[in-house]
């Protein structure tokens, strides 16, 4: 439920979608609800995804990155047993 990425090397462009206009994201009108975020591995190197959001990631270069997902205190029971 938690989801994290954190830059080693290099630069992403991450484009955030709030889940309450996920009926209304198709290809032609992504860039109309989404949140773009940059993350370098000098500046801003890690973000935390909220629950239930949609992403996407772009760079123009090589980039190292890591992608950490866990889930919280009230819902790793209910994962447990799913």
């Amino acid at each position: 439920n938690i989801k994290m990425i954190l830059v080693i090397h290099g630069s992403l462009d991450v484009n955030l979608y709030n889940p309450t206009h996920e009926n209304k994201i198709n290809n032609d009108n992504k860039n109309k609800y989404n949140q773009a975020v940059k993350l370098s591995h000098k500046n801003d190197n890690f973000i935390i995804i909220p629950t239930n959001w949609q992403y996407d990631i772009k760079s123009s270069n090589i980039t190292a990155f890591i992608t950490i997902s866990s889930d919280t205190i009230f819902t790793y029971h209910y994962n447990l047993l799913r």
